[in-house]
């Protein structure tokens, strides 16, 4: 009886350690496929760079922006009484 056990337990065996070296194997695809996918994810808001946010113009707000339509800058009236005094001093 030993004799017919042998060859049982000899393939019980193998069975045995290709079962652990599978369970190993996809283990790594797995960790190899989270890689791949943290890689192909959105970014993190909190790590999203300067360039792809838009930039503030100084002096302006977003409420102005908001509600009205633009309005050009306002230019200086040069009068000719304040240049000649400016020219004097």
């Amino acid at each position: 009886m030993l004799d017919r056990d042998a060859p049982i337990n000899f393939l019980e065996d193998q069975f045995h350690d290709m079962q652990l070296e599978l369970d190993e194997a996809q283990g790594q695809l797995h960790e190899i496929q989270h890689a791949q996918d943290a890689l192909h994810a959105p970014p993190d808001e909190m790590q999203v760079d300067d360039e792809d946010e838009p930039q503030e113009i100084e002096g302006v707000s977003e409420m102005d922006s908001e509600d009205q339509a633009p309005q050009p800058a306002p230019v200086e009236v040069h009068t000719p009484a304040a240049s000649e005094a400016s020219v004097n001093m």
